[in-house]
């Protein structure tokens, strides 16, 4: 198969594949399509095998070739653990605040109290696995 794909100009990360066959007859047919849709971006014509390892390895588009992407520094590590956690606790946080609201439309002052030490709790949780990160 051939195919093109898509890449960023400004991350040089992939965002599409458009292959041949399914989004035109040939090549050229592809390429149009493609251009149309992102008049934008870098456009790189890629054969099965190549296409297959740029996903495999996350390659990048530098405007010139294909390349892997900058090692993550610890810093950038730490950051995305700490981004992850933060979403999943203010998820959850939120969920319980949502319970508490309802509780207290329906004044079950029992619910409520027992959410709000579920909450206290949470929160210290949180605190502490942030500050082991």
């Amino acid at each position: 198969m051939k195919y093109i794909s898509v890449y960023a100009k400004e991350t040089g990360k992939r965002i599409t594949s458009f292959v041949v066959g399914v989004h035109g007859n040939n090549i050229q047919e592809v390429k149009e399509v493609a251009e149309k849709q992102y008049p934008n971006e870098y456009l790189v014509k890629q054969n099965e095998t190549a296409w297959q390892y740029a996903l495999e390895h996350e390659l990048i588009y530098n405007g010139k070739e294909l390349v892997e992407p900058p090692k993550k520094t610890e810093e950038d590590v730490k950051k995305e653990k700490l981004d992850s956690l933060d979403a999943e606790y203010i998820r959850k946080i939120k969920n319980i605040e949502a319970e508490m609201v309802r509780t207290l439309a329906i004044e079950d002052k029992e619910l409520y109290e027992e959410l709000k030490e579920e909450r206290e709790q949470l929160v210290k949780e949180y605190e502490e696995k942030r500050g082991a990160i």
